[in-house]
C-alpha cells in the first residue's frame, strides 16, 4: 500500500507543477523545486553521505525535470494561446 501512495503523490508533485506552469505563476512554480533543494541539503548535512557521482548527479535530474516540467506546462499554455491567435484571424480575414 506505501507503493501506491508514493506513486500517488510523486503523480500529484508533477501534476501540480505542471499546473502552476500553465498557469504561468513563478512564484506557485518555485515552491516544488526550492522544498526539493532544501530536502538534498538538509539529508546531505545531517546524514552520512557519501561524496559520490550518483549522490551529485541525482539532485540535479530532479531539480532539472521540476523544472522542465513547469517549462512544459508553460509552452502548452503558450501554444493553446497561439492556435487562438490563429482562429481569430482566420475569422477576421474572412469576414473582409
Amino acid at each position: 500500500m506505501s507503493s501506491f501512495l508514493l506513486i500517488l503523490f510523486i503523480v500529484a508533485l508533477i501534476a501540480f507543477q505542471s499546473f502552476t506552469g500553465y498557469k504561468q505563476n513563478k512564484y506557485l512554480g518555485a515552491i516544488i523545486p526550492v522544498v526539493f533543494c532544501a530536502i538534498v541539503l538538509y539529508l546531505m548535512m545531517m546524514t552520512d553521505y557519501h561524496w559520490n557521482l550518483r549522490n551529485i548527479v541525482m539532485p540535479m535530474i530532479g531539480l532539472a525535470s521540476f523544472i522542465g516540467i513547469y517549462n512544459a506546462g508553460s509552452e502548452s499554455k503558450n501554444k493553446k494561446l497561439q492556435q487562438e491567435l490563429d482562429k481569430m484571424k482566420a475569422k477576421d480575414s474572412m469576414k473582409k
